[in-house]
């Protein structure tokens, strides 16, 4: 289960009947256990989910949707969920990019995602408008998770919901 801890919120995402994306306020736990039951909200239904990314300058969280095969945004509170990837085009015709997703990283405004066996990445074609999904060649078998550590994929220190 994919967790990110940003702006003292913890986030994961799960499967099944009650799947989805959950936020959970950090600042309802102390060293001892819960305070007063803290609550964890579901922002984003979905029995699918498999995986997100957290843009941090934007306050954004980006997953993949397999009914629409697109990919889903939404602010770390929940509010404005859209479908942001309306205008991709995909290399193989039918292809489906979006499913089975197990890990994403966002860098420099490039998405990339795994599904565990093929690494992906998507970029901008100005003169079509459209984003074109392309696969990385890396010699490897399986991979689990995608991590970038570079400073501005990372949260600022003193920034704030």
């Amino acid at each position: 289960m994919p967790l990110f801890c940003c702006y003292r919120y913890l986030f994961w995402v799960q499967q099944g009947e009650d799947g989805g994306l959950y936020r959970l306020d950090l600042a309802d736990l102390s060293d001892h256990g819960p305070i007063n039951n803290p609550v964890h909200f579901r922002i984003v239904s979905g029995d699918q989910m498999t995986a997100f990314t957290v843009d941090y300058p934007n306050f954004r969280i980006f997953f993949p949707d397999e009914t629409r095969n697109s990919l889903m945004s939404v602010y770390l509170d929940g509010k404005d969920l859209r479908d942001i990837r309306q205008n991709t085009q995909q290399q193989q015709v039918g292809s489906m990019q979006f499913v089975d997703v197990h890990s994403m990283a966002l860098y420099d405004g490039i998405l990339y995602w795994t599904n565990g066996r093929h690494v992906n990445f998507e970029e901008y074609d100005p003169i079509v408008n459209q984003y074109v999904h392309n696969e990385v060649f890396i010699d490897g078998k399986h991979f689990t998770g995608l991590n970038i550590w570079h400073p501005t994929s990372q949260p600022q220190p003193g920034q704030s919901l």
